[in-house]
C-alpha cells in the first residue's frame, strides 16, 4: 500500500458575498467576467440569469492565490425583476433593483492565500435594450460589426505573367522584392457600371482600375499583415473577371471563377490564419481578350471582431429623445437625416463603445463628444425646429449648395494659413475592450507639411469611444486632414444665410478677394437680434473627408495576460526512481528508513504550450487520483545520430529548456541513464558518459529523444510497495487555469524494487575488447564490479574502473549459440571473468565446431534480486571457415 507524509495547511480559500452595481438597465447582454484582468467567464447571457464560474485556478489555484469558483447572478433590471433570493436569505428583505444592472456573487470561492480580493470587471452590451417603451429606433442598423482589418486598404506587390505560366508564387518566403507596387482594383480598362449580368459598382467597388494590367494575363498579388488577435470571422469579398485563387500562408483556401464577371462573398476558415504575421497571395487571370472583355480583380478581405459597436446616429437619437436624457419628442428628429447618417456609419464600420455618466458631463457635452469622434454635427434647424445630423464627408452636390457672394457680405476678413503653426502629426488614443487597456495609434504624419514647417507639430486626440485600431487610424487620418493650413473666414452678412445649419456646406464667391468659387463649411453662425439682423459667420475651406485607407501599420498593445486553455505535455512518462535519484533527493536518515521493498515515483514531462508547470495527480492501487505535488518541465532534445555502445559525442536538435541543464547531471536516453559531460547550445553538440547508475550502454537509433531528468524529474513524495500498480496524470498549469483531470493522459507503472537492486557490472569486454564486432578463438568475457551503496549519488559510467562490489553480489551469465538458442547458464559467479572453453562450446552447440556467432547476457544478483538491466553483447567468430568472406583471416 502506498504511503506519504502528513498534509500541512498552508493557506485558506475565501468565500464572499458581493453585490455589484453596474449600470442603468436593462441591457442586451452580459459578455465577460474578469478577475484581476483575467477572463473567468466568457459567453452570451441575454437575460437575467445565473452563470457558473468555474475558474478555480484563475490566479494560480490552491498553490498560489486561488481563483473564482461559484455562481454569479446577473440581474438586467427588467421591469418585472424580483428581489434576489440569495441577498434576501443572507441579508433580509431588500429591493428588486429594477432599472439597474447588478450582479451578486453567491458566496463561492473567491481567491486563496491572499486576504485582499482581486477586483472583478464586467463586460456588457446595451444597443437595443433600454429605449423608451422598449422600442429601439431603426433597429436593423443599430449594431455595427467592428472590422479588425481590411486587406484591400494597403498596397500590394504584383506581377503579370502569361496565362500559360504555372509557377506557384504563394509561398511566404517567395522573393517578390522586384515586383511592381499597386492597389486594387486591377483591370485593363474602366468597367461599365451598367453592364449585365453584374458589375463592380453594384457591390460598392470602384469602376476605374487603380492599377492597369493587360488582358488575357495572370496577375499575382502578394502582401502581409499582422494579427494581434484572431477575428471572429474573416470574409473574402471580391468582384472577379474571370478567375482567382486565394492563398493564406502558402496554403490554398479557395478558388472562384466564371465565364462572366461575378461578385463573391465567401467565409474563410480562421484556422488558415495565425496570430502574428500572415501572408496573402492571390492569382487572378483572364479567360478572354478583345472588345467586350475585361480583366478585373477588386477585393476586400475583412476580419470581423466579435465585438459590436453602437451606431453614432442611434446614440445621438437616444440622447435627444430618451426621457431620462434630453427628453425631446421623436417628432423633432429629422428621420431622413438620421437614417442617412446611420446608413453611412454602417458602411464606414464606425461603431462606438462608450458610456454616459451624468456626474461627469452634461448631455450637450456627451453629444458633442459623439459628434467629434463620428465626424459630424447635430444641430436644430431654425427653419423647422428639427434635429439634423450633418456628416462632414465632402460628398455634396455642388449645384445644390447655397451661395454667399459679395452681394451678401457686409464685412469680410480672412485668417492667413500659417504652415509653421498647423498640426502635421496626429496620434489617437483609444480603448481596446478586448484587452481592457488604453492604447495609442502610431503617429499619422503629413510628411510634406513636416518638411515645409521644418519639424513635427504633434497633437494627440483622445477617442476612448473607438474600440478597434483600424478605426482609430482612419480617424487620426481624418483629423490630420482637418488640421491642414486652410483658409478661415469671419463674415458679416445680410439675412440670406440665416437658415444654413452649422456643419453644412455652402459656396463662397468673392472675386475681389481672389475667391471665384470656394466650398466652405459653416462652423458657427450668430443670426443677430431684432434690432440688428446681420448674420455673423465663421467658416473654413472644405478639405474634410473620412478616409478609407491609412498607410500606417498598427502597433501592438502592451502585454495582456493570456488565458490559453491548458493542453497536455507532448512528452510525458513515469519512472520508478533509481537509487541514484533517491540518494540525491533524500536525507541520510530518510534514505536509511526507506523500506527495501518500497519504490518512489519520478514524473517526467516536457514543456506544454502556455504551461508554467504541472500538478501531479497520483494514486496507488485502490485509490482515487489526488493532487500530490507539482513538477517543473523537463528539458529535452533529439540526438541526431545513431549511437554505438560507447559513443560519447553527438549533435542535437529540437532542444527545449537546455539553458537549465547542469553539467554532471543525469539524463535518460531511451532506457539508458547517461551523464551530461558537455553541452554547447550554440554549436548544437553534446558529450555523454554512457551506461551510468543501474543501466547499461544501449544503441539508440538516430532521432531518439533525450530527457534531462537529473534536476528536472519530479516526485509525488510517496512510497509504493513492490508490485503495486501506480497511476498518475500530469495536469498542465497556466497562470490562470489547470488542465481538467478528464483531459489529461493516464500514465501507469508497476513498482519493481528498482532502488534496491544491485548495479550491473561495468567495463564489459570480450577477449579484452569492449563491445567488439568479432573475436577469434576461445571466448573470454570480463567485467569490473559496481557498488550501488558506495557509488551513492555519483554517476559512474561503464568505462570507469571497478568499485565494490556490494556485499553479497554475484554474477549470472547466459550464452546463446549462433542460432540464438540459450546453450549455457552460469550463476553465482564471484570473480570478474569467465572463459567459455572450446570443449564446452562444441559440446553445448551440438554441431562439432565453434559457433560462428555468440551472444552473452551478463547481470548482477544479490539477495535474490537481479540488476535492473543486463548487458547484451553479440559477437561474430572469425577464422578460416567461419564467416568466410566477411571476416576472412582475423577479428575486427
Amino acid at each position: 500500500m502506498s504511503s506519504g507524509g502528513s498534509k500541512q495547511t498552508v493557506g485558506y480559500w475565501y468565500r464572499l458575498l458581493c453585490h455589484y452595481g453596474l449600470t442603468k438597465g436593462p441591457i442586451d447582454a452580459f459578455l465577460e467576467l474578469r478577475g484581476g484582468d483575467r477572463t473567468a467567464w466568457q459567453g452570451l447571457l441575454t437575460s437575467s440569469g445565473r452563470i457558473r464560474v468555474n475558474a478555480a485556478n484563475l490566479w494560480g489555484g490552491k498553490k498560489s492565490e486561488g481563483g473564482l469558483d461559484g455562481d454569479l447572478d446577473l440581474m438586467f433590471g427588467e421591469p418585472d425583476q424580483a428581489p434576489n433570493d440569495y441577498l434576501e436569505a443572507k441579508l433580509g428583505p431588500g429591493p428588486a433593483y429594477r432599472g439597474k444592472v447588478t450582479a451578486v456573487w453567491r458566496g463561492g470561492r473567491y481567491g486563496a492565500m491572499n486576504p485582499y480580493p482581486k477586483p472583478l470587471a464586467f463586460k456588457i452590451r446595451r444597443i437595443l435594450k433600454g429605449w423608451d417603451n422598449d422600442t429601439p429606433w431603426y433597429p436593423e442598423k443599430a449594431a455595427i460589426e467592428l472590422k479588425v482589418f481590411s486587406a484591400a486598404d494597403q498596397d500590394w506587390r504584383w506581377l503579370a505573367v502569361p496565362n500559360t505560366d504555372t509557377v506557384n508564387r504563394s509561398s511566404p518566403s517567395f522573393d517578390d522584392s522586384s515586383w511592381a507596387i499597386g492597389r486594387p482594383p486591377f483591370g485593363d480598362k474602366e468597367f461599365p457600371i451598367d453592364i449585365e449580368p453584374d458589375n463592380p459598382g453594384r457591390h460598392d467597388f470602384a469602376s476605374v482600375p487603380a492599377t492597369v494590367v493587360p488582358q488575357a494575363k495572370k496577375v499575382w498579388m502578394r502582401a502581409s499583415f499582422p494579427f494581434e488577435a484572431m477575428p471572429a470571422e474573416i470574409r473574402f469579398q471580391a468582384f472577379v473577371d474571370n478567375d482567382c485563387i486565394l492563398y493564406v500562408n502558402g496554403v490554398q483556401v479557395l478558388q472562384v471563377g466564371d465565364t462572366n464577371g461575378r461578385y463573391y462573398d465567401v467565409a474563410i476558415p480562421t484556422s488558415a490564419f495565425v496570430i502574428g504575421e500572415n501572408h496573402i497571395a492571390v492569382c487572378g487571370w483572364d479567360r478572354h481578350s478583345g472588345a467586350g472583355n475585361w480583366f478585373w480583380f477588386d477585393w476586400r478581405l475583412q476580419g470581423i471582431s466579435a465585438l459590436l459597436g453602437m451606431n453614432p446616429a442611434h446614440i445621438l437619437y437616444d440622447s435627444v429623445t430618451a426621457k431620462d436624457m434630453q427628453g425631446e419628442p421623436t417628432g423633432l428628429i429629422n428621420e431622413a437625416s438620421f437614417r442617412a447618417a446611420a446608413d453611412r456609419f454602417v458602411l464606414e464600420g464606425l461603431g462606438l463603445c462608450t458610456m454616459y455618466d451624468p456626474g461627469q458631463e452634461d448631455i450637450e457635452q456627451f453629444q458633442q463628444r459623439i459628434c467629434d469622434v463620428a465626424g459630424c454635427s447635430m444641430t436644430q434647424s431654425r427653419v423647422d425646429g428639427q434635429y439634423y445630423i450633418d456628416l462632414v464627408r465632402g460628398d455634396y452636390d455642388l449645384e445644390s449648395l447655397p451661395i454667399i457672394s459679395s452681394d451678401d457680405i457686409l464685412e469680410f476678413s480672412q485668417e492667413p494659413a500659417v504652415i509653421g503653426e498647423s498640426v502635421n502629426q496626429v496620434t489617437v488614443e483609444w480603448f481596446d475592450p478586448e484587452a481592457k487597456q488604453d492604447r495609442s495609434t502610431p503617429p499619422v504624419k503629413s510628411l510634406g507639411r513636416i518638411m515645409a514647417a521644418g519639424g513635427v507639430i504633434p497633437e494627440t486626440k483622445k477617442y476612448p469611444e473607438i474600440a478597434v485600431e483600424s478605426l482609430a487610424l482612419r480617424t487620426a487620418a481624418r483629423d490630420l486632414l482637418a488640421k491642414s493650413p486652410l483658409s478661415r473666414f469671419n463674415l458679416t452678412t445680410n439675412r440670406k444665410p440665416w437658415r444654413i445649419r452649422p456643419g453644412t456646406y455652402f459656396r463662397l464667391q468673392v472675386p475681389e478677394e481672389g475667391i471665384a468659387d470656394m466650398v466652405c463649411i459653416l462652423g458657427d453662425i450668430d443670426t443677430g437680434t431684432h434690432t440688428d439682423g446681420r448674420c455673423r459667420i465663421k467658416a473654413v475651406q472644405d478639405v474634410f473627408a473620412f478616409p478609407d485607407t491609412v498607410y500606417v501599420s498598427g502597433q501592438p498593445g502592451g502585454a495582456v495576460p493570456t488565458d490559453p486553455k491548458p493542453v497536455g505535455s507532448p512528452y510525458q512518462f513515469l519512472l520508478e526512481a533509481p537509487y541514484v535519484e533517491l540518494v540525491a533527493r533524500m536525507s541520510a536518515a530518510d534514505l536509511a528508513a526507506f523500506p527495501v521493498d518500497a519504490g518512489g515515483l519520478v514524473t517526467v514531462a516536457t514543456q506544454a504550450d502556455g504551461g508554467i508547470n504541472y500538478s501531479i495527480y497520483s494514486a496507488g492501487a485502490g485509490e482515487d487520483l489526488a493532487d500530490n505535488g507539482t513538477g517543473d518541465w523537463c528539458p529535452t532534445a533529439v540526438i541526431n545520430e545513431a549511437a554505438g555502445f560507447l559513443g560519447s559525442a553527438f549533435t542535437f536538435s529540437d532542444g527545449e529548456g537546455l539553458q537549465n541543464v547542469e553539467i554532471g547531471t543525469w539524463a535518460l536516453w531511451g532506457s539508458e541513464i547517461v551523464r551530461v559531460d558537455a553541452l554547447d547550445l550554440d554549436a548544437g553538440t553534446i558529450s555523454l558518459g554512457r551506461g551510468c547508475a543501474d543501466t547499461v550502454p544501449t544503441k539508440p537509433a538516430a532521432g531518439t529523444r533525450i530527457y534531462f531528468c537529473g534536476d528536472w524529474g519530479a516526485s509525488d513524495g510517496r512510497e509504493y510497495v513492490d508490485g503495486e500498480s501506480v497511476t498518475a496524470k500530469l495536469l498542465t498549469r497556466t497562470g490562470s487555469d489547470e488542465q481538467l483531470l478528464a483531459d489529461a493522459a493516464l500514465l501507469s507503472l508497476v513498482m519493481d524494487q528498482r532502488q534496491h537492486r544491485p548495479y550491473p557490472p561495468g567495463q564489459v569486454k570480450v577477449n579484452g575488447q569492449a563491445y567488439p564486432s568479432s573475436i577469434s578463438g576461445e571466448a573470454t568475457i570480463s567485467w569490473v564490479d559496481r557498488d550501488r551503496l558506495m557509488q551513492a549519488d555519483k554517476l559512474i559510467d561503464t568505462t570507469m574502473g571497478g568499485i565494490g562490489p556490494e556485499a553479497g553480489t554475484t554474477y549470472n551469465l547466459r550464452i546463446y549459440s549462433e542460432a540464438n538458442v540459450l546453450v549455457r547458464t552460469v550463476t553465482g559467479l564471484t570473480g570478474t571473468s569467465y572463459t567459455y572453453v572450446t570443449a564446452d562450446e562444441i559440446s553445448d552447440g551440438g554441431v562439432s565446431r565453434l559457433n560462428g556467432q555468440l551472444r552473452f547476457e551478463l547481470e548482477s544478483e544479490r539477495d535474490g534480486l537481479v540488476s535492473w538491466q543486463h548487458h547484451d553483447i553479440t559477437v561474430l567468430r572469425s577464422g578460416y571457415g567461419l564467416n568466410y568472406g566477411e571476416l576472412y583471416g582475423g577479428a575486427a
